[in-house]
């Protein structure tokens, strides 16, 4: 019988769990690594847990007969002589046909990750508007319930599919992601713009854009996970010198954020690589999107999702 593990994935600064079926291989874990992170699938080296051993097997190789179990870790490395390769045989493609046009200090729209840890919009946002930090969800989600609270006539069961005070009680436990609603009220409370540019298909909403606020940000959504987007000369700069708040009317940064979010979108479909599912720890039922995923717990009361492939 095929095992479901639970994985600890760590890349550089940032780690999420990975559920599994152990009939998956190890190309296939690669697969969704190369997808998540965008980094080219040959490049990749896995390494498990803290010993740091090298997972030295073919890549048809089944995760069942790895030795893994469910809670292990695997440390992800991208070989740099292997990126520099492809980057000088593919990647001068990609730079050309989504090249940006600099601002006046010649910087650009990079991407930096967040931790997909059910808070990604929350920290997303907090990341842009204060001071880089990826440890403001709580007090995010507290401001997004005292709105509920405050407001329930719009707030209604109709709108939250839940009631307002069961909604209040729902948004603040960490277990569970953030939406439109939680975008739409954060955009009020910094009275600030939020820009979302799915990777999927291209689609921008822009959550605040009409009470005419005068800044904005920018975040990269791929239908389950959230990233902010950030200027700087490239993402290897420190992320002390990341320029988040953008003027609403900066059509260079709006520009820049979209040729990016267009490059991730050739990146995605050129490596054919499968798009990011979710599944319930509790009942093993995958879904396609947060939207589905926030529908079954509505219904079932299932809350420990993890991304899977």
């Amino acid at each position: 019988m095929s095992n479901n593990l639970k994985l600890e994935i760590v890349y550089q600064r940032t780690k999420f769990t990975l559920s599994s079926s152990g009939r998956a291989s190890i190309y296939d874990l690669k697969r969704f690594i190369s997808k998540k992170y965008e980094i080219p699938i040959e490049t990749i080296v896995l390494q498990i847990g803290q010993t740091r051993v090298k997972l030295e097997l073919p890549d048809n190789t089944i995760l069942d007969n790895t030795g893994l179990m469910s809670g292990d870790s695997i440390v992800v490395i991208a070989k740099q002589s292997s990126l520099r390769r492809l980057n000088s045989q593919t990647n001068k493609t990609v730079s050309t046909r989504f090249q940006q046009v600099p601002d006046k200090n010649g910087l650009i729209m990079i991407k930096r990750v967040i931790p997909a840890d059910n808070s990604c919009l929350f920290n997303s946002i907090a990341y842009a508007m204060e001071n880089k930090s990826r440890n403001y969800a709580g007090y995010l989600r507290q401001i997004v319930a005292s709105y509920i609270a405050s407001e329930p006539e719009k707030y209604n069961e109709a709108y939250l599919d839940m009631s307002n005070e069961k909604y209040q009680k729902w948004i603040v436990n960490e277990k569970n992601w953030g939406g439109a609603i939680e975008a739409d009220i954060l955009a009020k409370h910094y009275s600030t713009e939020i820009c979302t540019i799915d990777i999927n298909n291209l689609s921008t909403n822009i959550f605040g854009s009409e009470q005419s606020y005068k800044n904005r940000i920018y975040l990269l959504y791929d239908g389950v996970h959230y990233d902010v987007m950030a200027r700087n000369i490239s993402e290897d700069m420190p992320e002390e010198m990341d320029v988040t708040i953008f003027k609403s009317l900066d059509t260079v940064a709006y520009e820049g954020a979209f040729t990016l979010s267009k490059e991730l979108n050739y990146r995605a479909h050129s490596f054919s690589q499968p798009s990011p599912s979710i599944e319930c720890g509790a009942c093993s039922k995958r879904f396609g999107c947060q939207t589905d995923a926030q529908g079954h717990y509505q219904k079932t009361g299932h809350y420990n999702f993890s991304q899977a492939f």
